[in-house]
């Protein structure tokens, strides 16, 4: 996760937590323009990125809490 510039909790309607969004650093268009890349992932001890995020906050990162 070395191009991880955030990790997000997601929330429902209701507060009940059950995923992330992970924002990725700035990613270089063939234009030249700069985006970030943004994907989420639930909270599934068998999904790889979850068990990269969770590998991520082992290294001393910090999960933002959900707006």
């Amino acid at each position: 996760m070395d191009n991880v510039k955030k990790v997000k909790k997601l929330v429902d309607f209701q507060g009940k937590h059950y995923g992330y969004k992970i924002v990725h650093n700035d990613v270089i268009q063939d234009d030249g323009t700069t985006s970030n890349l943004v994907t989420s992932c639930p909270m599934d001890e068998e999904n790889t990125d979850y068990q990269n995020i969770l590998k991520w906050v082992a290294e001393g990162n910090t999960i933002e809490e959900a707006d």
